[in-house]
């Protein structure tokens, strides 16, 4: 894997700014946000925000730690800024919200370059508005370590936020993308050469784009906003969480706050080859990175029978993969894999931050 590690060094260091001349710094990187729903941005005490009538705010907030969240061996800041950004937007797309704005706490060790804070916020600021959302303000202190703690608020229709408490025995479960990408991306961060050759020859694709492909499924996932407006104009789904801490994970948590039993279909779930032949070359089970702790940030939700055309449809038209993996049903909360030889056996839980075997 190709290291990144020089772009973390070099140059002047935020002790040679200080904290105001940093602030003026990223304040003209930031520029000035269209007119919309920030009223005021960055040079005051808090922003300010404009909700519509008729509309409901949507607040999450999500943080990234340098060595437990990302690696500057194969992270470029600029990258991120982004993810810690899109983490964020995920949460907004899994409650269907339009995003309006962030706020950005940055812990910054004082011998870190000013160029990395550059990319930090270059990439914030190009995550935000790729899905018209704007950097409002935030706030800078040093730390020993470098965090990026970003706050997002979005609005959705009064009454019309997607949840994870209104899925029903007889509704249909769905999945965006390829869950377990970003779990194998992680598996390959120490592979050699020599592997790469490998699964170049058996997925007939050059090593070098195989390699670069597979660290972005981790290092730059995407929010799917789209798809979460979709389902709330549509009003096509009855509970949703985004995949955050892997699917056999986040699915419990839509079965426990919707009282109700998740039975996915083994035939059903959406294979990659990749990491099929990657799971084999590693010695690993890629039915673990599949179902077990993988931060994708696809999207995962229920709805009706009555829905399952009209989502494939969306799909389609957003060009993106759109899987039905299985069905809800009556019972004890919980996740259940039904194989494909008729067998049958419990999905345990997804990443869990504070456990010390996570």
């Amino acid at each position: 894997m190709a290291s990144f590690e020089s772009a973390w060094r070099g140059g002047p260091c935020v002790a040679d700014l200080g904290e105001f001349g940093l602030i003026a710094r990223l304040r003209e990187r930031i520029g000035t946000a269209p007119e919309g729903a920030l009223l005021l941005g960055p040079g005051d005490d808090a922003a300010l925000l404009s909700l519509p009538t008729g509309w409901e705010l949507v607040l999450t907030c999500d943080i990234q730690l340098d060595g437990r969240h990302f690696s500057r061996r194969w992270m470029t800041p600029r990258e991120v800024g982004a993810r810690a950004a899109t983490v964020n937007l995920s949460d907004a797309a899994a409650m269907g919200g339009v995003p309006v704005a962030a706020l950005a706490s940055l812990g910054l060790p004082p011998a870190l370059p000013v160029a990395v804070v550059d990319g930090l916020c270059d990439g914030l600021v190009a995550a935000l508005g790729a899905h018209g959302a704007v950097l409002a303000g935030g706030n800078i202190t040093a730390s020993d370590e470098l965090i990026v703690d970003v706050t997002l608020t979005a609005r959705v229709e009064a009454g019309r936020a997607l949840r994870r408490s209104g899925a029903k025995a007889g509704d249909v479960v769905f999945v965006t993308g390829h869950p377990g990408r970003a779990a194998a991306s992680l598996a390959t961060l120490e592979a050699g050469d020599d592997l790469w050759a490998r699964l170049a020859g058996l997925v007939g694709e050059d090593a070098r784009d195989l390699r670069e492909r597979m660290r972005l499924y981790h290092a730059s996932p995407s929010a799917r906003i789209t798809a979460g407006r979709f389902l709330v104009e549509n009003q096509a789904a009855s509970a949703a969480i985004d995949q955050s801490d892997g699917l056999g994970g986040d699915l419990a948590h839509i079965a426990e706050e919707s009282g109700v039993r998740i039975e996915l279909q083994e035939g059903l779930l959406p294979r990659d080859p990749l990491l099929i032949e990657l799971g084999s070359l590693l010695g690993s089970d890629p039915w673990s990175w599949m179902l077990g702790a993988s931060d994708d940030y696809e999207l995962i939700f229920t709805a009706g029978r009555g829905q399952v055309d009209l989502i494939l449809a969306m799909g389609a038209a957003l060009e993106l993969p759109v899987s039905r993996i299985g069905e809800v049903v009556a019972g004890a909360p919980g996740v259940v894999l039904r194989r494909s030889d008729g067998s049958s056996a419990p999905i345990g839980g997804g990443w869990d931050h504070l456990r010390r075997d996570s």
